[in-house]
């Protein structure tokens, strides 16, 4: 029966050009839209806040069953091999972790903590990941369009969780956020070592595999100076990128603080 699925959705495309007419037309429909959409929805109360984060969970697991189906059937059991840059513990599939725990939380600082790594480091993910999309364009239609439907749904949720006034509503709050990415990318890390073997060198979480990163200028740092120093710079510059996301949407709930439900009737936000 999945296999039959599988096979009745297989199909193959021209993979898009980077900023041909499709990319730019969906790049503008999907920043404007998840806009919109966070505007619509920034005076949601808690127990609406929950339903909007499981429904994106949810929506984020059985998609990510499907790929991993998918790409069993269509790849997989023909070489006999596991796509292993596909397991889902990559940056980019923390969202859907998150979003599945957060409802069942109660407040407090390691929530906050979450709330503060997606509207950062998972917001940038999603945001370059539409920007520079090789990683996303796949020769499949259906992986392509799971692919860009997944990281707008990241950019969604950072512009949501800044504009209900449930992140980035103070700059000291962002080395929480790091605490939490360089725990995951320790978990990462020792999942990249745990199957090095098994996947014959071919697992890369969190771009912290031990063939490089495979991203950018980074892979060729990692060429001239080695695994650890350009594992250091990546990760640190990654840290960089997100905490300049997370400085933009305080930026912005200082702008708008007062506005609603969530945010605080103040004239500037705290720092």
């Amino acid at each position: 029966m999945l296999k039959k699925l599988i096979e009745l959705t297989s199909w193959e495309i021209v993979r898009p050009k980077t900023y041909g007419l499709f990319h730019v037309c969906f790049l503008i429909a999907a920043f404007a839209g998840t806009m919109l959409l966070a505007v619509l929805l920034k005076n949601s109360d808690e127990k609406k806040n929950k339903k909007i984060l499981l429904s994106c969970g949810l929506f984020l697991l059985f998609t990510e069953i499907y790929k991993q189906i998918f790409f069993w059937y269509a790849e997989s059991s023909v070489t006999g091999e596991y796509r292993w840059g596909i397991l889902s513990f990559q940056m980019c599939s923390i969202p859907m972790y998150l979003c599945l725990i957060i409802p069942f939380m109660k407040e407090g600082r390691i929530r906050d903590a979450m709330y503060d790594f997606l509207a950062s480091y998972n917001f940038l993910g999603g945001f370059t990941a539409l920007l520079e999309p090789s990683g996303v364009f796949n020769e499949y239609l259906v992986i392509t369009v799971h692919s860009l439907i997944w990281h707008t749904l990241l950019v969604f949720l950072g512009f949501y969780l800044v504009a209900s006034g449930r992140a980035a509503k103070k700059l000291r709050d962002f080395p929480r956020a790091i605490a939490l990415y360089y725990c995951l990318a320790f978990i990462a890390l020792m999942i990249d070592i745990i199957l090095w073997e098994k996947s014959g060198g071919g697992i890369n979480m969190f771009f912290l595999g031990f063939n490089g990163p495979g991203i950018f200028v980074y892979q060729s740092i990692f060429e001239k100076v080695g695994w650890f120093a350009s594992a250091v710079l990546f990760t640190t510059t990654l840290s960089l990128g997100a905490f300049i996301c997370f400085a933009a949407g305080h930026w912005i709930y200082g702008l708008t603080a007062g506005r609603g439900k969530n945010g605080k009737n103040q004239k500037s936000p705290d720092i």
